[in-house]
């Protein structure tokens, strides 16, 4: 392992697609959570572990709460594992 990875994080709040300039390698979607709260869905590329921290502290700069982090694994067969 080369010590990076892809990440998904997710937060409380919207962020439009704008955003995704100020973020590095980062592509930005929505879903509904529960209760219809908006979440916003950041998706990384491959990146280290000092760029994930980079990423969590510009979204704690916002203001936005966190939902959620996961690593998505690349499977052998090129597919992602993850629980969506």
């Amino acid at each position: 392992m080369d010590g990076t990875a892809r990440y998904r994080i997710k937060v409380v709040g919207r962020l439009n697609g704008r955003w995704e300039d100020w973020f590095d390698h980062i592509h930005i979607t929505h879903e509904k959570g529960k209760g219809g709260a908006t979440l916003t869905l950041l998706e990384s590329g491959e990146i280290d572990q000092a760029g994930l921290h980079g990423i969590l502290k510009r979204l704690r700069d916002l203001n936005l709460p966190l939902h959620c982090v996961e690593r998505i694994d690349e499977t052998a067969a090129g597919s992602i594992d993850g629980d969506g």
